[in-house]
């Protein structure tokens, strides 16, 4: 069945830049302020019914987290919190999808400061959105130009005309303070299935119209996916002239908000080509080289050998064990709380950052950047190989399959060249001759 496609003035809309009820509206320096209609309109379509999670993140000074659960009854108090919230600094945000009523237990139509807990993807009991986010690329914790602004919009309407003529219903279009979100309505269960379909379906997006200065966000697929609150103002960076804040809208709702069928969702996602497409999650079914599962004593020495530091004990999490990482091994700019690494009770193993730079790394790639490529890290009798440490200061010696060694004290090789010596602080000079392959 071919779904009913947008009406004819929604792509004209979108190009002009008039989404909605006119213009798109003109920022100024005059700091932008929470708009409390606009988060109550933005509830009513996002999530109208059922219990709702409200997280707002405090980036600036002492980060920390606010979250809270709030049921139909209490939307008012909702819109309140979120824009007092947003008033003190916080970056606002909401559960896309549905969650479990009993969720409302934990924080009771309230906010709780410093909250120790949020919602996690087994809560989640049914997908209703698809988010396709377009980012402009630019300086971490800076707010987007007048251009990038509109280099997103530009990425947003090729992807709206493409799937316009594929047949795809009309989605609901929003500013997202820095780039532009398209939300489409998909009706599909939390289950593994369905987050691989939404997971190529980006990724087939991505290879079609990602270009240097705008990426559709990859990492959007997880069932317990929170989004900006329209109504809230994006408050990255200082707010200047060339950058400034600016309140997230939503900009259309189409007349009839339709489900996108899943057999639409299926022939997008299998555009991807092979390599894209999601390997288990990102997790593989690896072994110790004497063929035992690995096991937590094996993550957390891997963890050291690679002078990856964690944060704390490692902790149960949806079944599985996750090392909560201080910063990304493939990019410190992605600090703490944003990359783990997990064990499954069955030895696979997992690795996760949150970012999208790092949609497609997964623990085979950091298997690697430690141990360095797989032909060359095992010996003959099929153990894993590790680099021994040298003494007296003498070079490490080459082995097959290797490459050459170097020091890691330039900071651009931290994580593709350890010193073993120094493997955490960098600190070693070029000649100590006690690095480990660079991989």
């Amino acid at each position: 069945m071919r779904a009913k496609s947008a009406a004819p003035g929604e792509l004209a809309a979108l190009q002009a830049g008039k989404i909605i009820n006119g213009n798109a509206e003109n920022h100024t320096t005059t700091d932008p302020r929470a708009d409390r209609e606009q988060i109550r309109r933005a509830l009513e379509v996002l999530r109208p019914g059922g219990v709702v999670e409200l997280r707002a993140l405090f980036q600036r000074g002492r980060k920390r987290t606010a979250a809270g659960y709030f049921d139909a009854a209490h939307r008012q108090e909702l819109v309140e919190a979120a824009a007092k919230l947003n008033e003190q600094g916080a970056a606002v945000y909401v559960a896309l999808n549905s969650l479990d009523p009993q969720m409302l237990g934990r924080y009771a139509n309230r906010v709780e400061d410093y909250a120790q807990a949020a919602a996690t993807d087994a809560n989640v009991t049914r997908r209703d959105w698809l988010l396709l986010d377009f980012d402009a690329q630019r300086p971490k914790d800076t707010s987007a130009t007048a251009e990038q602004c509109e280099a997103a919009k530009a990425c947003a309407r090729a992807t709206f005309s493409h799937l316009k003529e594929s047949g795809w219903p009309a989605p609901v279009m929003a500013e997202s303070g820095n780039g532009v979100h398209l939300l489409y309505r998909i009706d599909l269960p939390n289950d593994d299935a369905a987050r691989d379909l939404v997971k190529g379906c980006l990724a087939a997006l991505a290879e079609r119209f990602d270009d240097d200065a705008v990426k559709v966000d990859r990492s959007v697929f997880n069932a317990a996916r929170i989004v900006k609150l329209y109504g809230t103002v994006a408050n990255k960076g200082d707010h200047l002239p060339s950058t400034p804040w600016r309140c997230a809208r939503i900009r259309h709702i189409p007349a009839s908000l339709e489900v996108v069928p899943r057999e639409l969702l299926e022939a997008l996602a299998a555009e991807v080509r092979v390599s894209e497409r999601p390997r288990l999650n990102g997790h593989a079914r690896l072994h110790s080289g004497d063929g035992r599962a690995w096991t937590e004593s094996d993550v957390s020495a891997f963890l050291a050998r690679g002078g990856i530091e964690v944060m704390g004990e490692p902790a149960p999490h949806d079944g599985s064990l996750r090392w909560r990482l201080k910063r990304c091994p493939f990019n410190s700019d992605h600090g703490p709380t944003e990359s783990a690494v997990f064990l499954q009770p069955s030895g696979a193993l997992g690795f996760k950052c949150s970012h999208n730079g790092c949609a497609d790394r997964h623990w085979s790639d950091l298997r690697e950047l430690v141990d360095g490529p797989r032909e060359g890290r095992k010996l003959l009798n099929g153990t894993p190989w590790e680099q021994p440490k040298p003494t007296n200061g003498a070079s490490v010696g080459s082995v097959p399959g290797s490459i050459s060694p170097k020091c890691s004290s330039a900071k651009g090789l931290r994580f593709s060249a350890r010193c073993m010596e120094h493997p955490s602080s960098g600190a070693c000079s070029p000649n100590c001759g006690m690095s480990s392959p660079s991989v």
